[in-house]
């Protein structure tokens, strides 16, 4: 597996089966799945890339924001690139 800079990896998300469908509201989205840790959220984008979100990078209310989205399956995608773009472990 080529590991790219940035980029959060780890073959237990396939192989656990943990990760949750992102069942986002029928509009185009670039989220595919999403776990949820305590103190983080990891998330999985159409291109295949996973992104680990946590409170020590992107800060307590971002993750907890994402968090929302996740679980309502809305907006996920659109909060992420405008808020916490960059900010992933």
């Amino acid at each position: 597996m080529r590991v790219d800079p940035g980029v959060w990896h780890s073959q237990s998300f396939d192989a656990g089966g943990w990760m949750q469908p992102y069942l986002h509201d029928g509009a185009d989205t670039g989220v595919t799945e999403y776990e949820i840790g305590n103190d983080h959220i990891v998330v999985r984008f159409r291109s295949g890339r996973t992104y680990r979100y946590s409170h020590g990078r992107a800060g307590e209310v971002h993750v907890r924001r994402m968090k929302e989205c996740a679980r309502a399956g809305r907006g996920l995608s659109t909060y992420i690139s405008q808020h916490v773009h960059d900010l992933h472990d």
